[in-house]
């Protein structure tokens, strides 16, 4: 009887060992697990924040580098612009004008460079029984968007200083294709932050909305 009760108390005492390593085990585990949980949430945070910090990065690129011409070109431009209109007659500066608006409203940011050199090998044809550098003219034409219905623009093509006259084009041109970029990149940033901010919002109400999948295509987009 003394050995069956010793007995029994092994058992209970065993079991009681054994539940306690159950308890300690499932203890381990759910710690392993949330911390595994965590890890891969932090490793999805990262990449979140990479990709993140990427898509920003490429308009701040484009908001920094465009500051930077429009201030070099507005500090070498400026100075250039009332000895060239001194320089030119009345004719030539209305065709000055004419040939920058030309520039402005054109699409020379949108075509691919295939296009370009094609464009500037059929200037050349144009030209080069008109003026005297075609192959350089074409080049200053393509570079502010201007390819075709030149003849208007030939007395200014053909004035001695016509190097230094379309540069000056190009430029005041530019400043305004930089700021143009700038406005778009900007645009770009904040659409980033909204999806981001989209992304991360909680509703701490925890009612359910009718969400706008139109507006969810175009963030994920």
């Amino acid at each position: 009887a003394n050995s069956l009760i010793e007995m029994a108390n092994e058992v209970k005492f065993s079991h009681e060992r054994l539940e306690e390593y159950n308890r300690t085990l499932e203890e381990n585990v759910k710690q392993r697990t949330d911390k595994l949980v965590e890890s891969e949430k932090m490793a999805a945070l990262g990449h979140l924040i990479a990709g993140i910090a990427h898509e920003l990065n490429t308009p701040l690129g484009a908001i920094d580098s465009s500051s930077s011409n429009i201030q070099k070109f507005l500090t070498h431009t400026l100075l250039k612009i009332p000895k060239m209109f001194q320089a030119l007659s009345d004719e030539e500066s209305e065709i000055f004008i004419k040939l920058l608006g030309r520039s402005l409203q054109s699409d020379a940011g949108y075509i691919s460079a295939k296009e370009q050199r094609q464009k500037r090998r059929t200037l050349v044809v144009l030209l080069e029984n008109k003026v005297e550098d075609a192959s350089s003219v074409a080049d200053s034409l393509v570079d502010m968007g201007i390819y075709d219905d030149i003849d208007a623009f030939l007395p200014i093509i053909n004035n001695p200083n016509c190097a230094g006259i379309l540069n000056l084009a190009y430029q005041l041109s530019e400043l305004k294709k930089g700021s143009q970029t700038i406005s778009l990149a900007a645009d770009r940033a904040a659409k980033v932050v909204f999806a981001l901010k989209t992304y991360a919002h909680k509703d701490v109400s925890g009612e359910k909305v009718l969400s706008n999948i139109n507006n969810g295509l175009e963030t994920i987009l």
